[in-house]
């Protein structure tokens, strides 16, 4: 171990080794070298001397200081602070920036880190900006030395952003620690840190460091200083700013002074050496103590009073024209009353009811001056009216232009030229649109005058208060939003951080009651004075999204539920969103754990961080978009003005000044418990907006008569004996009645569930409405609330033909594909089955079909008999011309010869006269059918029905010699047959010839040859 000095310091003279009381030096730096691997523990001792009054050495004191030292060859990733020490800071301040650095020893390859984030601790405070572009590498080192330290981030305390609970002196302390992660999650290096921040001040008392321009040099005057600190505070040193010492010195009284906790004590000694020139304002007295250095300010004043009139004339109280009995009023603007105090003053003028003018003047007296304003006013019938009577721009934020239109009514009887138009506030957020001094506008008597728009810019004066929103993507907390589009995995810390600082400043507007303005349009006229007209706007946390909270309806399992929102950008510049469900979002459970106590609407105890579909948004590239869908091109835009990719299962958007879009959220539940969510809306105006979103799964349930579906028990159809007394009824036995024998009855249908349903069909077996007997009245949709009931009808019309009749009646819904079944049943009394049987209305056709079918029957009968007849008449026409005809003879190749020579004596026969002798021929007429003959002393009906059945003869005879000759038509041509046939046929024919005649010429040759003729 060694120690190390500067060497500009050792330089130094002696006197610069001296240290004050309470008083903090670097002296020297500790060089500690590992060599070998164990646990030691190095003293250094300091020796130092008190000096006395005349800065001689007195008495020797010596500090031991342990330093306990570690020397490991453990692999891993160190950092090169112990910790991160802010020391004291006071409220409102930023704490100087630490580096965090880190190195490491022995690793193989470089680590890249880019995720840091807060543990352990309160991360209000706590800002931290990248040393470069993340990820930064961490390189290796050579030669197995541990690799160069590399910086990761800077890190600040923002004490600005504590908040105190009073605002009485206190101290609050705050201790945690930073957490770096490697990429890929393996290596991770660890940080603590602590500062303590108060609130107070050192203040001076009284008049002690005012002086007046009166008072003569020199001067000498003792100053107190009271301790508004938490703490007791000793003050070393008293120095002043380098434009004062020309002027004046300040002495200690003391070495060190101590003053407690809200104490006053004499300090300093302040002399006043030369006379001030008159631009000498102010200087600042610096008070060095043991905690800090404070500020105090040394005023030069003149007594003299500067009055401000609110009005054109600035010299004297000129209220213009003013009607009889009538109230105005001129304020007088920043009178500053030492010390550091303002004060407005009303001046009110009231007239006499007699409306005389009475000539006065206004006096502003103080110990060094007097001020003398003149009143002047004059006395007309008449006012001026501002409509509307009061100016309310309602609420409004940093971002958004809000305006009203200003016109007033002159019921003076003359015409006067607006001068000007102001606010007695003097607020720069207000401005007057389509005011020209240059082309003032007129108030015609008795008319209305538009004098244009009054607007509303909260962002005007762009202070610290007042811009509370905003983060530009340009600057350091907009690239810490833009970093956190890609969704790492420390977003929950970089939205808390960043929403916390932006809430912080709205908070603080709100608790210093700034966020409400309340002013007064004054028009001044050239002829009417200071018309006042009271205006009042409200700054407020706006929204992108209207509602707090979303509560999807009652979804029955199974089923999905789609809520539209609508996304809009209130104000009028840009705004990069992205909308993130809780499911996707990065270590859900540490936003959820911060954002609980900001929600307006609380979370329930099962909170879903799991579930994808339960709370899904639909509009985003996970699911399947239609084709038109502008999601893409929205996030293409976003990226290109960012730029930087973003992922796709989110929405991410650039929302155009006052642009609006409809997101779509659904739910599908998978229990019957009550959960929320979140819904997430990141954006660069507010950092991050949270959205509750409630769902609870439900139960449908449908009770018809309260039997559940698909019960064993039937809905029953008892038809009694008295139901069926109409069987008994004479008319209804000669099927005199035409109504059916129907029973009738009401089903009711209650819905048990606890969402409404719609049941959009009904059916009987699959049939809808009417089937096997059972037939829906009122077969229509419906639509049930829970616990609502409908009053189905169902009637059944029994057939008799079986005792007992089943069916099942099935209720669709709009939800649900299957149907609700619930079976039916219809019991009729076995022993009046065949009487209602019997009972049973006929048809209304069956008379006609009855005697057309006997009349078909007879009809029929008649053809037969007819037929028959017919049938008859020819077979025994056949046979007697077949008695009567020459019988054919038989080809037989036998007797050729016979043939041969018969046909040549026929055919000289035939040659002579053209007949065969003695061969009788007869000649055949077309038969004609026989008819039915009548006894000559028969009646006229036997005559008539005789003529009917010759006349029903002659028409089937007709029918029937049709049809014969169509059949020997057939026959006489039949079908022609093919060529290959016929020659086959020819061939076989010849064949046959040939043979015969080769038999022949055998037979012959045989005869000759026994000297014998056959003939």
């Amino acid at each position: 171990m060694a120690y190390d000095i500067d060497g500009k310091v050792a330089a130094e003279p002696l006197q610069y080794w001296d240290i004050r009381p309470f008083q903090t030096r670097t002296i020297c730096r500790a060089v500690i070298v590992g060599h070998t691997m164990e646990n030691s523990t190095n003293f250094v001792r300091v020796t130092g001397s008190l000096l006395d009054d005349d800065g001689k050495s007195g008495e020797q004191h010596s500090i031991v200081l342990p330093i306990p030292v570690e020397i490991s060859k453990r692999r891993g990733v160190f950092t090169t602070k112990d910790i991160l020490d802010f020391g004291l800071l006071r409220q409102g301040e930023r704490s100087q920036p630490q580096m965090f650095s880190v190195y490491q020893y022995m690793l193989n390859g470089k680590l890249e880190f880019e995720t840091l984030y807060v543990d352990r601790g309160d991360p209000t405070g706590i800002y931290m900006e990248f040393a470069s572009t993340p990820p930064i590498a961490v390189m290796p080192g050579r030669n197995g030395q541990p690799g160069r330290p590399s910086d990761l981030v800077k890190v600040f305390f923002d004490a600005s952003r504590i908040t105190f609970e009073s605002q009485r002196p206190s101290a609050r302390t705050f201790h945690g620690r930073i957490i770096a992660l490697s990429r890929g999650g393996n290596y991770n290096v660890t940080i603590p840190f602590r500062v303590t921040v108060y609130q107070g001040d050192v203040y001076s008392v009284g008049n002690d460091l005012a002086v007046q321009d009166d008072l003569k040099a020199p001067h000498k005057r003792s100053v107190r200083l009271r301790n508004g600190l938490p703490f007791p505070v000793a003050v070393y040193n008293i120095s002043m700013s380098s434009d004062a010492r020309q002027y004046f010195t300040v002495r200690l009284f003391e070495k060190t002074t101590v003053i407690g906790v809200d104490e006053e004590q004499p300090v300093f000694l302040l002399k006043y050496n030369k006379r001030v020139p008159d631009t000498f304002g102010q200087a600042v007295i610096y008070v060095h103590t043991n905690i800090s250095t404070y500020r105090v300010n040394l005023w030069r004043y003149s007594g003299k009073v500067q009055v401000e009139l609110f009005s054109v004339d600035q010299e004297s109280f000129d209220f213009g024209l003013l009607e009889r009995n009538d109230t105005r009023t001129i304020r007088g603007a920043d009178l500053e009353i030492p010390p550091h105090s303002a004060a407005f003053l009303d001046f009110e003028l009231r007239l006499p009811l007699d409306g005389t003018f009475h000539p006065s003047q206004m006096i502003i007296a103080t110990e060094f001056e007097s001020k003398v304003f003149p009143v002047k006013y004059e006395i007309a019938q008449g006012s001026l009216t501002s409509i509307p009577d009061r100016i309310s721009f309602g609420k409004t934020h940093p971002g958004k232009v809000v305006f009203m239109n200003l016109q007033i009514f002159n019921s003076f009887a003359e015409d006067m030229q607006v001068t000007r138009l102001s606010t007695t506030s003097r607020d720069p957020r207000f401005f007057f649109e389509g005011f020209d001094p240059a082309h003032p506008p007129v108030l015609r008597s008795g008319r209305l005058t538009n004098l244009g728009r009054v607007m509303f810019l909260p962002e005007t004066p762009c202070s610290h208060d007042y811009c509370y929103l905003g983060l530009p993507l340009h600057t350091t907390d907009g690239q810490w939003f833009v970093h956190g589009l890609t969704l790492p995995a420390n977003l929950a810390e970089v939205d808390s951080y960043l929403y916390k600082k932006q809430r912080a400043r709205f908070d603080n507007l709100v608790k210093a009651g700034k966020h409400r303005v309340n002013t007064t349009v004054v028009v001044d006229t050239d002829k009417a004075k200071n018309i006042q007209i009271e205006s009042t706007a409200e700054m407020i946390w706006p929204r992108l999204l209207t509602r707090n909270s979303v509560h999807f309806p009652l979804t029955a399992l199974g089923n999905f539920t789609i809520v539209n929102l609508t996304l809009a950008n209130p104000t009028s510049v840009p705004v990069a969103v992205q909308v993130i469900p809780l499911v996707i979002y990065p270590d859900a459970d540490a936003v959820v754990e911060f954002f609980r106590e900001h929600l307006i609407t609380p979370l329930t105890s099962e909170v879903e961080m799991n579930e994808t579909l339960m709370f899904s948004l639909r509009d985003t590239e996970l699911f399947t978009l239609k084709p038109d869908s502008p999601v893409p091109r929205l996030r293409e835009e976003l990226e290109a003005a960012i730029p930087q990719t973003v992922p796709r299962f989110t929405l991410s958007l650039l929302l155009k000044p006052h642009m609006k879009v409809r997101l779509r959220l659904g739910f599908l539940p998978s229990d019957y418990t009550l959960r929320s969510s979140l819904l997430l809306i990141r954006n660069n105006l507010t950092v991050i907006e949270p959205v509750v979103v409630y769902g609870r799964g439900a139960r449908i349930g449908m009770r018809v008569e309260n039997m559940e579906a698909r019960s064993k028990q039937p809905l029953l159809f008892e038809i009694r004996h008295d139901h069926l007394s109409d069987c008994n009824n004479p008319k209804r036995l000669m099927h005199k009645l035409s109504s059916t024998l129907t029973v009738r009855r009401p089903f009711s249908v209650l819905n048990s569930g606890e969402v409404p349903f719609t049941v959009v069909n009904m059916s009987i077996n699959g049939v809808p409405c009417e089937n096997r007997g059972f037939r829906i009245l009122n077969c229509y949709p419906f639509r049930l609330q829970p616990n609502e009931t409908y009053s189905l009808d169902v009637a059944y019309t029994p057939d008799f033909l079986t005792t007992t009749n089943e069916a099942d009646l099935q209720l669709y819904m709009h939800m649900n594909g299957s149907s609700w079944m619930f079976p039916l049943a219809a019991t009729v009394p076995e022993d009046m089955m065949s009487r209602c049987h019997r009972a049973l209305p006929r048809p209304p056709f069956e008379n006609l079909m009855y005697y057309s079918c006997v009349t078909a029957l007879i009809f029929c009968l008649v053809c037969v008999l007819a037929c028959a007849y017919l049938e008859g008449d020819r077979a025994i026409a056949c046979a007697i011309r077949q008695h009567h005809t020459t019988p054919r003879s038989v080809f037989d190749l036998n007797n050729l010869e016979t043939k041969k020579s018969g046909s040549s004596s026929d055919g000289l026969s035939r040659g002579n006269n053209g007949k065969t002798p003695g061969v009788l021929t007869a000649s055949w007429s077309e038969p004609s059918p026989s008819g039915l003959h009548v006894a000559a002393d028969a009646s006229v009906v036997l005559r008539v029905f005789y003529q009917a059945a010759n006349s029903v003869l002659k028409a089937v005879h007709f029918v029937w010699r049709i049809s014969l000759l169509y059949r020997n038509d057939k026959q006489e041509h039949p079908k022609k047959e093919s060529k290959k046939k016929k020659k086959a046929q020819v061939s076989v024919i010849h064949a046959k010839a040939k043979e015969a005649k080769e038999k022949e010429a055998a037979k012959e040759a045989a005869a000759q040859a026994s000297g014998k003729w056959v003939v």
